[in-house]
């Protein structure tokens, strides 16, 4: 069952403080990856998924210390949202009810982020359907929430899988440079060589061991990741073409020819994929019931295009059926499925083709979820807008909205 992610986010800009992300999209080189959203290259950071890094960092802290306020990393998941603050503090807010947001129990929706934090000394996170994994800056990785398909890294349990209410207290695995999370499963990157890990519901041949890999990202039920070299390999379901092999037959081995080269970046969404080439052009395949593909029409395709739909392009995520580019001038341009309000304007009409205009400037990273968007502004902020009905938004309501409309509170008040 390929249940995607989709967010929706409102009048929403959330000041991280010391203490709270699928992945951040950024600028390749500057960042990680994206998590269930969309990738970038590992870079020098780690944030995105849909899935993406959290660029080049927040800067020197001010006189009053709002180093520790503000986010290097956001991941926008089916219906909850975490962050990652400056100083690695991790905190998660939207539905709780598989223990997704880690605070030890089961709880009702938590509509902004709590005051305390789920983990502390993490890189980067990403937020699946009822799960979220974290890379810590060691290099390890933990994930709790629901384990129905043991995306959790564990055994399931039985019929009912089981469920951690927070973070594991050991490491899954070691020695990993980024992560991607899907809908029921999870991926990492080794450090040393660039071999992928995938566990939970995908099907995988890990005995195929890709290897150097620079970007990985993860969708509902496929994942596909960017080689040294620019080419791209996709494994997983393949209902819609979203491997781009032109079948739409599943595949679990990663030993295939590459399904496009030069490419820097991915974004993984609900049964599509979409590519951020070198030259800054995005390209997309795969699923196309909302115009998420912007190449016009609402038509699938199972192999990617060979022209782009959209260039001057830094970073880009993948929702459920959304995707939103970051441009290389700051500004925010989303198409697709508009049902929720995820593109960032007024009415739900879908959106064929990648607008000409921003719906938002000055930002340097994003992540798209299951009908809701957020962004990391340039001042470090984050804010988000789309479908609300369990908080994700984090602006302390249930209320779904079409625009960012600025910064909302701070997680504890030291920043003020």
């Amino acid at each position: 069952m390929e249940n995607g992610n989709r967010v929706v986010v409102g009048l929403v800009a959330l000041m991280i403080a010391a203490g709270c992300g699928g992945k951040s999209a950024t600028p390749s080189g500057t960042g990680g990856q994206v998590g269930a959203g969309g990738a970038g290259d590992s870079g020098t950071g780690g944030s995105a998924g849909g899935g993406g890094a959290a660029g080049t960092g927040g800067g020197a802290a001010g006189a009053t210390g709002k180093a520790a306020c503000t986010a290097k990393a956001i991941s926008a998941g089916y219906n909850h949202t975490c962050a990652v603050a400056m100083d690695g503090a991790l905190r998660c807010w939207g539905i709780n009810d598989r223990g997704e947001l880690g605070y030890g129990a089961v709880t009702q929706d938590l509509p902004s982020p709590q005051t305390s934090n789920v983990l502390t000394g993490v890189q980067d996170v990403g937020a699946g359907y009822r799960h979220t994994c974290a890379l810590m800056a060691s290099g390890g990785v933990r994930c709790w929430g629901d384990n129905q398909q043991g995306q959790l890294g564990m055994p399931t349990g039985g019929t009912s899988g089981t469920t951690l209410l927070a973070p594991a207290t050991t490491d899954l695995l070691t020695g990993i440079s980024a992560i991607s999370v899907g809908d029921y499963h999870a991926c990492g990157i080794a450090a040393a060589d660039g071999v992928i890990h995938c566990w939970g519901g995908i099907s995988f041949d890990d005995a195929a061991k890709l290897t150097g890999v620079k970007a990985i990202a993860s969708g509902a039920t496929h994942s596909c990741a960017v080689t040294q070299t620019g080419g791209v390999r996709c494994w997983g379901a393949n209902s819609k073409g979203q491997l781009g092999d032109g079948t739409t037959s599943d595949r679990a081995s990663t030993d295939t020819p590459d399904v496009l080269t030069d490419v820097k970046a991915l974004a993984a969404g609900y049964r599509f994929t979409c590519a951020l080439t070198t030259a800054g052009g995005v390209r997309c395949w795969g699923s196309n019931y909302g115009g998420q593909l912007g190449d016009g029409t609402t038509t699938d395709r199972s192999t990617p295009p060979s022209t782009d739909v959209l260039t001057g392009v830094a970073a880009i995520a993948a929702g459920y059926g959304h995707v939103c580019a970051l441009m290389t001038s700051g500004g925010v341009r989303c198409w697709g499925d508009n049902q929720d309000m995820a593109l960032g304007g007024p009415g739900t009409d879908n959106v064929l083709v990648p607008p000409s205009t921003d719906i938002v400037t000055g930002v340097r990273a994003l992540d798209c979820g299951s009908g809701y968007t957020c962004v990391i502004t340039t001042a470090n902020t984050v804010r988000c807008w789309g479908n609300n009905p369990h908080g994700q938004l984090g602006n302390g309501t249930f209320t779904q909205s079409y625009m960012p409309a600025g910064d909302v509170a701070t997680l504890d008040g030291r920043c003020q």
